[in-house]
């Protein structure tokens, strides 16, 4: 009769667990996948920002070189 219980008990309590296993990993799988989105992204974002910076710094170079140009000719 414990056996039977147990038995029961077991696959019981198995066969909630599965589904439940399941949901776990597929929700795992979803986060890492979200995760590697959100780091490739932010790469890309600083990357951005890297390369925007160096512009900003080129035109501020340019725009002081025109304006001692142009205090030159006056």
């Amino acid at each position: 009769m414990i056996a039977l219980l147990v038995w029961v008990t077991k696959t019981t309590f198995k066969s909630f667990l599965t589904p439940v296993t399941q949901e776990i990993r597929r929700l795992t799988d979803s986060m890492g996948i979200l995760n590697n989105t959100i780091n490739k992204q932010t790469d890309r974002q600083e990357e951005f920002n890297r390369r925007l910076e160096e512009h900003s710094e080129e035109l501020i170079s340019h725009d002081e070189r025109i304006k001692h140009l142009e205090d030159g000719t006056r």
